[in-house]
């Protein structure tokens, strides 16, 4: 792998966590956001007496970076393996929350 290669990579995903958390302070701040909690009266949604699923760093990458590139990870196989395959082509209609 070339030098400039690996460090464009570098520069897009340092740009990537750059954004995700210029985009969680403004969440936060402003009190609204894709992932921002609403408060609730439903007994259920007492987020405070469950454990947390993820770790701070493992939730800000699956929010802010994984769901933007999700299409280049999963991409589904719709030929057989071998040294040329054909992959089907995914789009989303509610930014990258499904894929069809």
């Amino acid at each position: 792998m070339s030098t400039f290669i690996a460090c464009t990579t570098y520069l897009a995903y340092a740009t990537f966590i750059f954004v995700g958390h210029v985009r969680d302070f403004f969440a936060w701040f402003l009190g609204r956001g894709r992932f921002v909690r609403v408060a609730s009266d439903f007994p259920g949604d007492d987020w405070s007496r469950f454990a947390p699923l993820l770790k701070s760093w493992e939730d800000f990458y699956f929010r802010r970076i994984y769901i933007r590139v999700q299409d280049a990870f999963n991409r589904p196989i719709a030929s057989k393996p071998g040294s040329h395959i054909d992959v089907l082509e995914r789009v989303s209609d509610d930014a990258q929350k499904s894929m069809h």
